[in-house]
C-alpha cells in the first residue's frame, strides 16, 4: 500500500538487526528459485530510501500508437481494452491478424481496426512531426510557435532532441489528482477509489520533470507548476528532491472568488504556483492591473481656520522657490510670532514663500521643515505658480507620509515622472500586490476570464476550469518581462491558455517570444462513453475530432490569433493590457437653470436638493452652514448656491483635486458662464491613468504551426526514406524561423525560404552547397547527410560559426541513447 511519509531514521542499529533477521529468513528458504529471487528483492528494498518522499515507481508506464500500421512482429492491444492484456502479431493475411497471447501464449485472430500498437516506456522510439494545419498572421521570418499533439513523455523526449538547455520558462497546469477521474494512467482513469492515485500520479510526472529539467537553462530559467492542495505538499517534496540547490517559492493565487464549496471544510477560493529558480533567474517588477488614478496631493498651506500662524509655532517658515526652475532651492527656519514674514533673508533668484490665504490671513504648512525636506527629497512635492493669491505666488502640494508608505509596500506605484521631476504616483482599484506570493486580483477569476474566453472562441464544445487568461498573462510577465525573445514550453496544454497569454503580452510590449504547447488528444470520460456507445474507437475520426487536441487546444490558438470564433465571427470582447495611458481631461460643469434660487433658500431646501445627487458624488452634511455651497475633500461633486460666496466657492477649490462634477444654481447664463470658466482653471485637468482595452476580434500579429508526433522506422532513416518525415523536426531544431519547408523529392541540398538552416542532402554536391551557402547570409544551421564521420568533419568545418550536425547518425543516436 502507498506510503508517502518523511520518514526519518529512528535507529540504524535496529534497521541493521531487522535486515539481518530477514536474511537469516531467506536462507532457510529450500527452494534455490525462489531464494534467490528474494534475495535480489531484498536486496532492493535495502537500496530504497528510508526517508524523504516515498513513492512507488510504478514501471512501466506505456504508450498506444494509433497511427502505427499494424505490422507482423509488433506488440499490439485492443483499442478499448486495458493495456494490461497484450499479444504479438504472428501474422496478417489481408485485415486479419493472427495474435498471440503473451499471457497464455494462446493464438487466435482479429480483425486489424480493433488493435493498435503498444509500447512500453524506455523502448527506443523514433518521432517525426505530421503537419495538420497552420495559421499565420504575423511576419514570415519571426519565430513561429508550436502545438504538437502527442503523449507529452514523448514529446519531451523530442524537445530534448531539439533544444537541450535552450528554455526560458517551463509553465505547466498538470492534472491535479482531485480523485474526479479526469486523467489517464496507462489509458485508465484513476479516481479515488485506486488506493495507488498518489503513487500514480507521482510516478507520472517524475518522469516528465526528469525530462523536462534537461530543457531548462542552468544559467537563468524557472519552472512554473500551477497546483492545487490535493497534490501540493508532494509535489513540492519531489520537486525538492529533483532539483536540489534550487531555490523554490510558492505563490497563492486567488482564482475563485466565490468560493469553491467542500463539505465541512473552508471553502477553497485559491491554488497555488510552485516555481523553481534556476542560476541567476529571478521575478521582475511589474505595475499591478486595475483602474488606475493618480492619489490626491494635498496643498501643503492648511486652510481650516483653526491653523492659524500661532497655532503650531514649527510650521511657519520660509520656503525658497527659485523662479527660473520653479523648484524649492531651501526650506528656511521657523519663525516665532513676533517676527514679520518680510524681514526673513532673501536669496537671489528666489521667492520666500510662506503659508497664507487670499485673505491674507497667515496660516501653517501642513509639515514641519524636517518632514517637507525628507519629501523634496524623495521628489514628492510639486510647485506651481499661483494666479489667484497675491499674497502666496506659489502653490506647493506633497505626498503625505501614509501614502508614500504605501508606494513603498507597494500599494501604489509610480508610472513617471513630470517635468519638474516630480513623482506620478497612482493607485489601483485591485488588491493585487505584486512581487509578493499573495496574489488577489478580479482579472484572475477562472470562470469570467477562463471559462468565459474559452467560450467566446470555441462555440461547440466546453473545457473543464480553464485558466485565467490574465492569471497565466502575469505568471509569464512576471518572470519573462526583461526576455523578450524568450522560449517557453507549456506540456500540460489544456485549452492553450499558455500560448494564450504569450501573445497577449508579446503584444503589450513589442515582444517576439515563441512557445511550444503539447497536449495529448483525449476525450473526456462522459464522452468516451457516448462514442464507445455509437461503435466509435479510439483512432477513428470522429473519435479523434472530439479530442481536446482537436476540439478545444488547436482552435483556441488558431481563432485567438485571427480574431473570430469557431462560427466565423469576430471574437467579441476586449483585452485588458497591462499598459496605460495618462488622459487629461477637463472638469465637467452643469448650469442648474430649472431651479430658481429665490425658492430655494433654506437650508433644509438646498439639502433636500443635494441629497438627490447621492452619497457618492457629495452628502448633504457637507453644505455649508450659511447654505452657499458644498464642497468635499474627497467626493467628485460640488455644487454652489449662492453667487455671493463666489470668491469663498474659488479659495475652496483650490486643492479639490478630487472634484471632477461643477453644479451651478443660477438662472443667470453669463454669471454661469463666468464662473465655470474660472472655477475650472483653479482645478485644472483631472489627470488618470486608464488601462488600455484592445478588442479581441483585431487577433494578434502571430504565427502558429500545428503538429502530430507519430513515428518512423528506424530501418527507414538509415536508408533516407524518412527525411521529408523528419524535415519539420530540423525546421523546429533550427528555432522555428521562416517558412517551414515542405517537398524535398529529387533535390540536392535546400535552403527553406527565409529560414535560418540549410540541408546537404547528396553529400557529392557538396561544391555546389558550399558555394550556395555564401550566398545566403543569416543561416545558423547545417544539417549533412553521410555515413562518414570523417566526411562530415571536414564538410562541417568549412562553416566556422555554424551549428552543424550529421544526418542521420545525429537523429539516430539521441533516440537510440534516450530508448535506454
Amino acid at each position: 500500500m502507498l506510503i508517502m511519509i518523511k520518514l526519518q531514521l529512528w535507529s540504524l542499529e535496529m534497521g541493521g538487526r531487522m535486515m539481518a533477521a530477514i536474511d537469516d529468513l531467506v536462507n532457510q528458504i529450500s527452494d534455490v528459485r525462489l531464494r534467490a529471487r528474494l534475495s535480489e528483492e531484498v536486496a532492493y528494498l535495502t537500496k530504497q530510501k528510508k526517508f524523504g518522499l516515498v513513492f512507488e515507481e510504478h514501471l512501466p508506464e506505456k504508450t498506444l500508437l494509433y497511427n502505427s500500421e499494424i505490422k507482423v512482429g509488433m506488440t499490439v492491444c485492443y483499442k478499448n481494452k486495458s493495456m494490461d492484456d497484450t499479444y504479438l502479431v504472428t501474422d496478417i493475411i489481408d485485415n486479419k491478424v493472427t495474435l498471440r497471447d503473451l499471457k497464455t501464449a494462446e493464438l487466435f485472430s482479429e480483425e486489424k481496426q480493433k488493435l493498435v500498437q503498444i509500447r512500453r516506456f524506455g523502448e527506443a522510439v523514433f518521432p517525426k512531426l505530421k503537419y495538420i494545419d497552420s495559421v499565420q498572421q504575423g511576419s514570415k521570418d519571426v519565430a513561429w510557435h508550436m502545438l504538437i499533439e502527442a503523449d507529452n513523455y514523448h514529446a519531451l523526449q523530442l524537445l530534448n532532441y531539439m533544444y537541450p538547455g535552450e528554455v526560458d520558462c517551463i509553465y505547466i497546469d498538470p492534472p491535479y489528482n482531485t480523485g474526479a477521474r479526469d486523467w489517464k494512467y496507462n489509458n485508465s482513469f484513476v479516481d479515488s477509489n485506486d488506493e495507488w492515485r498518489h503513487s500514480k500520479w507521482l510516478a507520472f510526472m517524475k518522469r516528465r520533470l526528469d525530462l523536462a529539467k534537461k530543457l531548462l537553462k542552468p544559467e537563468d530559467s524557472v519552472l512554473i507548476i500551477a497546483i492545487d492542495d490535493n497534490e501540493l505538499f508532494a509535489l513540492g517534496m519531489l520537486l525538492e528532491e529533483l532539483f536540489k540547490g534550487s531555490e523554490r517559492q510558492i505563490i497563492n493565487i486567488t482564482i475563485n472568488p466565490k468560493g469553491k464549496a467542500r463539505d465541512q471544510r473552508l471553502s477553497q477560493v485559491d491554488e497555488y504556483l510552485l516555481v523553481v529558480y534556476f542560476g541567476n533567474a529571478g521575478a521582475q517588477e511589474m505595475i499591478d492591473g486595475g483602474e488606475l488614478e493618480e492619489i490626491r496631493w494635498p496643498y501643503l498651506r492648511r486652510s481650516e481656520a483653526s491653523s492659524v500662524r500661532s497655532s503650531r509655532k514649527n510650521q511657519f517658515y520660509p520656503i525658497y522657490v527659485e523662479d527660473e526652475t520653479k523648484k524649492i532651492l531651501k526650506i528656511g527656519e521657523p519663525i516665532t510670532t513676533e517676527v514679520d514674514r518680510n524681514n526673513v533673508p532673501q536669496i537671489k533668484g528666489c521667492t520666500a514663500v510662506f503659508p497664507v490665504n487670499p485673505e491674507g490671513i497667515e496660516m501653517i504648512w501642513g509639515l514641519t521643515g524636517s518632514s517637507l525636506q525628507l519629501a523634496v527629497d524623495k521628489d514628492y512635492v510639486q510647485v506651481n505658480l499661483n494666479k489667484n493669491n497675491k499674497y502666496q505666488p506659489y502653490t506647493i502640494k506633497y505626498v503625505t507620509a501614509p501614502s508614500i508608505e504605501k508606494v513603498e509596500n507597494g500599494d501604489y506605484s509610480v508610472v513617471g515622472r513630470r517635468d519638474d521631476g516630480s513623482k506620478i504616483v497612482v493607485s489601483t482599484q485591485s488588491s493585487s500586490k505584486r512581487k509578493t506570493t499573495v496574489w488577489r486580483k478580479n482579472l484572475y477569476d477562472a470562470n469570467k476570464y477562463g471559462t468565459q474566453i474559452v467560450s467566446s472562441i470555441i462555440k461547440n464544445k466546453q473545457f473543464p476550469f480553464p485558466k485565467s487568461l490574465y492569471a497565466v498573462h502575469d505568471t509569464l510577465k512576471s518572470f519573462l518581462s526583461n526576455k523578450k525573445d524568450a522560449f517557453v514550453v507549456d506540456f500540460f496544454a489544456g485549452s492553450g491558455t499558455t500560448l494564450h497569454a504569450l501573445n497577449l503580452l508579446n503584444l503589450e510590449d513589442g515582444g517576439n517570444r515563441r512557445g511550444i504547447l503539447i497536449t495529448n488528444n483525449e476525450v473526456s470520460l462522459s464522452e468516451e462513453a457516448d462514442l464507445l456507445g455509437k461503435g466509435y474507437l479510439p483512432g477513428d475520426d470522429v473519435w479523434e475530432n472530439n479530442g481536446i487536441c482537436r476540439s478545444v487546444t488547436w482552435p483556441r490558438v488558431k481563432h485567438s490569433i485571427l480574431g473570430i470564433d469557431t462560427d466565423g465571427v469576430p471574437i467579441n470582447g476586449e483585452y485588458y493590457l497591462d499598459k496605460y495611458q495618462m488622459k487629461s481631461k477637463k472638469r465637467t460643469c452643469k448650469q442648474i437653470d430649472y431651479i430658481s434660487p429665490s425658492k430655494v433658500t433654506t437650508v433644509a431646501q438646498k439639502k433636500k436638493i443635494i441629497s438627490l445627487l447621492g452619497t457618492q458624488r457629495i452628502p448633504s452634511t457637507k453644505l455649508l452652514s450659511s447654505g452657499a455651497f458644498a464642497i468635499d475633500d474627497e467626493k467628485p461633486t460640488a455644487i454652489l448656491f449662492d453667487l455671493s460666496f463666489v470668491e469663498e466657492w474659488y479659495q475652496e477649490l483650490e486643492g479639490k483635486d478630487n472634484v471632477t462634477e461643477l453644479l451651478i444654481v443660477t438662472e443667470d447664463k453669463s454669471a454661469y458662464k463666468r464662473i465655470s470658466e474660472k472655477s475650472i482653471e483653479i482645478l485644472g485637468t483631472k489627470d488618470s491613468y486608464s488601462q488600455e482595452e484592445r478588442a479581441m476580434a483585431e487577433g494578434f500579429k502571430s504565427n502558429c504551426e500545428y503538429f502530430l508526433l507519430d513515428f518512423v522506422n528506424k530501418d527507414d532513416v538509415e536508408l533516407g526514406n524518412e527525411l521529408e518525415s523528419i524535415l519539420p523536426i530540423l525546421w523546429a531544431k533550427s528555432g522555428c524561423v521562416g517558412m517551414r519547408p515542405g517537398n524535398v523529392e529529387d533535390v540536392d541540398f535546400i535552403f527553406p525560404n527565409e529560414s535560418n538552416f540549410s540541408v546537404l542532402i547528396n553529400e557529392y554536391a557538396f561544391a555546389k552547397f558550399k558555394e550556395k551557402m555564401k550566398s545566403h547570409v543569416g543561416i545558423e544551421y547545417v544539417y549533412i547527410v553521410t555515413n562518414s564521420n570523417d566526411a562530415f568533419s571536414e564538410m562541417a568545418s568549412e562553416f566556422s560559426g555554424v551549428n552543424s550536425y550529421q544526418l542521420y547518425k545525429d537523429y539516430l543516436h539521441n533516440f537510440m541513447m534516450q530508448g535506454v
